[in-house]
């Protein structure tokens, strides 16, 4: 039963752990007005909660992402939702990108 239970435990930490790779983001925003940059990270945010937003300041530049994704068509998917509201420069980026595994994967 001990056993059991720490493999239960282990999988549970296995899944809050993220991992860094080479993967896709979409850029919604890249201003120089800070206050632009904040109020379209905000409304991301509450507009697709089911995925992470980053803000970064790339001197001189304010820049909003959103995602993690392997696959550059999963990212394209999500670019073509967000462009219907941000019609403005809406592109898929490469970027290091924070992978969870699956529970299959920790499972076997």
């Amino acid at each position: 039963m001990l056993i059991k239970k720490q493999a239960e435990l282990n999988r549970e930490v296995y899944l809050q752990n993220a991992r860094n790779a080479q993967g896709f983001r979409v850029l919604v925003i890249n201003t120089n007005d800070r206050n632009k940059a904040i109020e379209i990270k905000s409304r991301l945010m509450r507009d697709f909660p089911e995925h992470k937003t980053y803000f970064f300041y790339q001197s001189p530049y304010f820049k909003v992402q959103i995602g993690n994704f392997k696959d550059q068509k999963e990212a394209e998917a999500l670019r073509k939702q967000i462009a219907r509201q941000y019609p403005e420069g809406v592109v898929v980026v490469p970027s290091m990108v924070e992978l969870r595994p699956d529970l299959e994967e920790a499972v076997n």
